[in-house]
């Protein structure tokens, strides 16, 4: 960008000069159609599935096919309160919106490409042709840790569900899988005219969604405890969960299903 010169802000009024790059990069930035959005305002939302919520109640529960199944038994009281608080309606929230996700890294699209192996005189070149698409790797997401642990009391008993009863041949009784939604909002409010609510927060809108069907968590780590730190581990405890999926979409609200 060019800040000195025939193209700067000092100048842009004077008769023929040419217009300012500066303030042209200004006007394209501050366009809500063209503005550098926050990667920070998305919010997550998953169902639970049955077979998770009703371990305990039925003979697919995670602590039938653990050992010591009466220490898990301990965590039923905890587990049905952050299940409530997952399940819950707000007036701007809903069922399955997750605040416990804060951190996910999005699919890569790839292919292979190869030149033809023909023997070619001189320097001609071989042809250029594609090869396969890269399989999918699992979803990397990450969940804070709080004081009622939804990382331990859902997400590791998922995890152990998931290793025993498999990801196929499962009717929707039995299934450990669901469907993760993105919604990744703007900074902006629906529309210019819009009143601000009574609690003081704008409803922003969302730009775009991203839909993975067939999702189940299949790996889960954190950064543990440790004693003595004198405040070295300062960040949030978040643990790293993966999520295995069958196949992902992306979408513009309107054609969306779910919260907006």
């Amino acid at each position: 960008m060019q800040t000195l010169g025939d193209n700067t802000t000092a100048v842009q009024n004077n008769v023929g000069a040419s217009p300012s790059l500066i303030k042209s990069f200004l006007d394209f930035i501050s366009n809500p159609e063209t503005s550098i959005p926050l990667n920070s305002n998305f919010l997550m939302q998953f169902d639970i599935p049955a077979v998770v919520q009703n371990a305990g109640a039925n003979n697919l529960g995670y602590e039938v096919f653990e050992p010591n199944s009466n220490d898990w038994l301990t965590l039923q009281e905890k587990r049905s309160s952050l299940i409530k608080q997952h399940n819950s309606n707000t007036k701007t929230l809903g069922a399955g919106m997750s605040f416990f996700g804060n951190g996910i890294v999005l699919p890569q699209e790839s292919l292979g490409v190869e030149r033809g192996s023909t023997i070619l005189n001189g320097g001609i070149l071989g042809g250029l042709y594609s090869s396969n698409r890269t399989q999918q790797q699992n979803i990397k997401t990450t969940f804070l840790e709080t004081e009622t642990s939804f990382i331990d009391l859902i997400l590791r008993p998922w995890v152990i569900m998931t290793s025993h009863l498999g990801l196929i041949a499962r009717g929707s009784s039995a299934t450990v899988k669901t469907n993760l939604t993105i919604f990744i909002y703007s900074k902006y409010p629906k529309n210019k005219n819009q009143t601000i609510p009574t609690n003081d927060v704008p409803a922003v809108s969302v730009r775009k969604v991203y839909k993975f069907y067939g999702c189940a968590p299949v790996g889960i780590s954190d950064a543990g405890y440790g004693k003595h730190d004198w405040g070295k581990n300062s960040g949030l405890p978040v643990a790293a969960v993966d999520w295995a999926y069958n196949y992902y979409t992306i979408s513009l609200p309107e054609y969306s299903t779910g919260v907006l």
